[in-house]
């Protein structure tokens, strides 16, 4: 079982979208209320980069499709994903 997770990328590096957009907020959160502390800003620019990485793979388009197509938002506004209706 250790094996299979070890090499299972969403228990290691990889984010779901609705994961992805719980850790955006907050990242976003802990900016806004520690913006002069270098170690958070370090901290925060690193999971603003693997979000931004995450955003890009198959898996956080599918979210945004089912944004769209499930709950009907024409125009899903998330950080983290660069246009509308995919990331």
């Amino acid at each position: 079982m250790a094996v299979i997770q070890e090499r299972n990328p969403y228990t290691t590096y990889m984010l779901n979208g609705p994961v992805g957009s719980i850790l955006a907020q907050t990242n976003e959160i802990l900016k806004r209320i520690a913006e002069d502390d270098e170690h958070i800003e370090r901290h925060t620019q690193f999971v603003d980069r693997w979000l931004s990485w995450n955003s890009e793979q198959e898996l956080w388009e599918r979210t945004m499709d089912g944004f769209t197509d499930v709950m009907g938002d024409e125009d899903p506004a998330l950080l983290h994903f660069s246009k509308k209706g995919e990331s």
